[in-house]
């Protein structure tokens, strides 16, 4: 049993990275290109063959392919042409035994065009009259009687963080450790419920609002600027490293170098610190 979990009927946890940017993956479907061969470089580096799901459902069709040169040069040419709504993948064998169970989708219909929002003026209308940015996560499952996550498998998952982050000059993004399949981290993380939101409704404020307190988080200037600037944080926050992504402008703020030494106390004491950035409706109205 992994010791951040108690005892429950769950057989699984899932170690995930989010990743949101206002910038167009349409326009910049190089990024997206790289990412995907990221992740199935990910896969090989620990042994699971991936295969990926290409939606094309504005136009009501799902395109499903196995991972070939041949149909990843299909798929980036749809990227490039604009004729993709969603890229997602999954292993290749769902009836093998799992020990990794990794699953990326990069969503590409929120915002592909979205409006220049900035900070002092999104505060002051509704929440739903802001865009929504776009999305990329990737989540990998493991099976709960693992007593610890790999480090291999850690820094292997903060690098492709890190480096997408930058790569899509991402407003916010973190990585977490969960017993709810990403599915349900749609409608709500836990710190969300407890709050009464929706994921769709904290996801258009994320530009000085967060989803939660997790493991690895990573923040823009809206964040920074409300939590007292850059020194203030790596001289405050409860945390093991703040790291600069971005000289000035976007953070890494890691609860503990090792994601196995992570208990709920310390992600509560985050939590009290991340209180500026509280999600509110209202300070959207």
């Amino acid at each position: 049993m992994h010791p951040f979990f108690p005892p429950g009927p769950e057989e699984r946890f899932y170690f995930s990275l989010w990743l949101y940017s206002y910038e167009s993956f349409v326009e910049h479907y190089d990024w997206v290109i790289e990412f995907v061969e990221s992740t199935f470089a990910f896969g090989d580096q620990f042994g699971v063959g991936l295969q990926f799901v290409a939606d094309m459902k504005p136009r009501g069709k799902e395109v499903r392919r196995k991972f070939t040169p041949k149909t990843w040069e299909w798929c980036k040419q749809e990227l490039r042409e604009g004729r993709l709504w969603m890229l997602l993948t999954h292993p290749k064998d769902f009836a093998a035994p799992k020990t990794l169970y990794p699953v990326w989708s990069v969503n590409m219909l929120s915002s592909i065009h979205p409006r220049e929002v900035v900070a002092d003026d999104s505060q002051t209308v509704p929440y739903w009259k802001l865009p929504l940015p776009n999305e990329i996560k990737f989540v990998i499952e493991l099976p709960l009687t693992i007593p610890h996550i790999d480090p291999e498998l850690q820094q292997a998952l903060v690098h492709l963080g890190r480096t997408t982050f930058t790569k899509i000059k991402a407003i916010y993004g973190f990585i977490n450790l969960s017993r709810r399949p990403a599915s349900a981290d749609v409608g709500g993380t836990e710190y969300e419920r407890r709050r009464d939101l929706l994921a769709d409704q904290t996801t258009h404020l994320l530009r000085w609002a967060v989803r939660g307190a997790f493991w690895e988080n990573y923040l823009s200037e809206g964040h920074i600027q409300a939590l007292g600037g850059i020194d203030s944080i790596k001289a405050s926050a409860p945390c093991a490293r703040v790291d600069e992504l971005i000289e000035g402008k976007a953070l890494a703020v890691r609860l503990t170098e090792d994601v196995n030494e992570l208990s709920l106390v310390l992600v509560q004491k985050l939590e009290a610190y991340f209180q500026p950035l509280a999600p509110s409706l209202d300070s959207a109205k």
